[in-house]
């Protein structure tokens, strides 16, 4: 009986034992899950920030690709504008072409003295009786002549293009001001 009761007493304690080895491990993974937990909380909340983050700047960078497309289309639309008021300008020296070329070959003159001229096919009649015994050469310009010296080592431009790309040049400003304000 004595054995028994010692046996007994050993399996109560035993049991005892287990029953807290289990309680503290119940315990700690419930303090572990409870960490996790709260580890898990922080991060999906630091993701969360960041994902707020990136869609804020996703719209940031949408919104401001679409301004540049609407200014970039609108500065096309100006450019437009302004390539039609050279155009017309253009058009201008064309019809007056045969007034506009005996003063280009008064300037010419006072520069040079000519040794070759380039012209449009539409012109070459015109700069044959505006520069008599000058060799004239087919060239494509839009208008106007270009003029080499006799001694090759002169050239004077008096093509549209070249009268409009100066032009273009020193007047601009005040055309993108007449045209668009500011």
């Amino acid at each position: 009986m004595a054995l028994e009761k010692l046996e007994r007493g050993i399996m109560n304690n035993a049991k005892k034992e287990v029953d807290q080895i289990i309680q503290e491990g119940k315990n700690e993974a419930k303090a572990i899950l409870k960490e996790a937990g709260k580890r898990a909380k922080e991060k999906r909340r630091k993701e969360e920030q960041l994902l707020d983050l990136q869609v804020v700047q996703l719209k940031n960078v949408h919104q401001t690709k679409a301004r540049m497309m609407k200014n970039q289309s609108l500065l096309g639309e100006k450019k437009q504008l302004i390539d039609r008021v050279y155009d017309r300008f253009l058009q201008k020296l064309q019809k007056q072409r045969v007034t506009v070329m005996k003063n280009l070959y008064q300037e010419a003159k006072k520069q040079l003295t000519p040794g070759r001229v380039y012209v449009r096919e539409e012109d070459v009649k015109q700069a044959k009786t505006l520069f008599r015994g000058v060799p004239i050469e087919v060239r494509p310009l839009t208008g106007g002549f270009i003029v080499e010296s006799k001694s090759g080592d002169q050239l004077v431009d008096y093509s549209f293009e070249t009268i409009i790309d100066l032009m273009r040049l020193e007047s601009l400003p005040q055309v993108s001001t007449t045209l668009f304000g500011k």
